[in-house]
């Protein structure tokens, strides 16, 4: 039985630059409310409580899994009959996943767009047979004509692309709001429910991977407990105050510290010493991906030091390497400066061998 896709959940009001939204305020909040639960239809917080606690790769792992064929009859007899058993169970169970979270970008006038594609597993992808595989809700679509090289930089790779599931707009708000939306949409994590029914592998040059059916899905802060969006829809969850991600968080909207030593500014140099961790990791992203292309990376620094929000463009935008990139660089710390405001700095990246 082939999974039932689902519809990309996208709000119904425009949501490109120059775009006019009727209601106003009033209808950027509507976007973020969790999309209802049918009539029987069960919630995600009911599917996830009855989802098992199984390792997923393990789970998969028994499905790619064979038996030896060079023993003799009676072990590769007792051998498929316990994977028959393990490959059952793993496509009768649910399970619970964390997912890569959505891609948050920032766009003028409109506030903070999030997208959740239908790459679940990207970023880290699990090693399968010897391979690491992505695991997606879906197929690749078909790809995109690369753009071409400039002279002497070699055949650009094809762009990966996947289904969206949802699109969902976050207003912009002022004052000291915005720092407590900022803080949240950083601490952003996506959960999963899935089934292993019949997965699908596919490959797409170099890059393989396996689509499984995709049962719920939904986005939160931890730290708060607000819930973005969800589907089938979910209760607001208790705030994981214990959540690593909570602690730096604390720290990281700390007060910068004052005082003659500090530069009014951070220098070029400064930069370019902060950053150089995120060059070194460019190299392994290209070396687990195998992709070229250049990451153009826009970064907003506190006075205190601390990253704000990482942006990517370029011929590398919404692909795999870019955001293996950009995670790098969200974990940067910079030396602190005395002005009160932030600063924005463009650092490009190029991925090759």
């Amino acid at each position: 039985m082939r999974p039932q896709r689902r519809t990309p959940e996208r709000s119904r009001w425009p949501a490109g630059p120059g775009s006019v939204w009727p209601g106003g305020l009033l209808v950027a909040i509507a976007l973020l409310l969790p999309t209802p639960a049918l009539a029987g239809e069960p919630t995600f917080d009911a599917l996830a409580a009855a989802s098992g606690k199984s390792d997923l790769s393990s789970e998969l792992e028994a499905l790619v899994m064979r038996c030896d064929d060079e023993t003799d009859d009676r072990e590769r007899r007792l051998c498929e009959e316990v994977l028959r058993t393990r490959q059952a169970r793993a496509r009768e169970q649910s399970i619970l996943v964390a997912i890569d979270p959505p891609r948050v970008t920032l766009r003028a006038k409109l506030g903070w767009l999030m997208t959740l594609t239908g790459c679940l597993m990207c970023a880290e992808p699990p090693v399968l047979a010897g391979k690491p595989r992505r695991l997606t809700a879906s197929e690749p679509l078909p790809t995109k004509p690369p753009a071409k090289a400039p002279p002497g930089k070699g055949e650009a790779a094809p762009e990966i692309r996947f289904a969206i599931l949802a699109e969902v707009v976050v207003p912009e708000p002022n004052g000291t709001e915005r720092l407590a939306v900022e803080a949240s949409l950083r601490r952003l994590r996506a959960e999963a429910i899935v089934k292993l029914r019949a997965p699908r592998t596919w490959s797409q040059g170099d890059v393989h991977g396996i689509a499984i059916e995709t049962v719920a899905w939904r986005v939160l802060d931890p730290c708060s407990g607000k819930v973005y969006v969800s589907r089938p829809s979910s209760a607001i969850q208790i705030p994981q105050t214990e959540d690593p991600a909570c602690k730096v968080e604390k720290k990281a909207v700390a007060a910068p510290t004052k005082g003659p030593s500090l530069p009014e500014r951070l220098t070029a140099a400064d930069i370019e010493r902060a950053l150089l961790p995120v060059r070194l990791q460019a190299r392994r992203c290209f070396q687990k991906y195998r992709i070229r292309g250049v990451v153009n990376l826009g970064i907003d620094i506190r006075p205190d030091g601390s990253v704000k929000m990482v942006r990517s463009s370029g011929s590398l935008v919404d692909t795999p390497s870019a955001e293996c990139v950009r995670a790098a660089a969200l974990r940067i710390r910079f030396p602190a400066f005395r002005s009160h405001t932030s600063m924005h700095v463009t650092f490009p990246v190029l991925l090759r061998q």
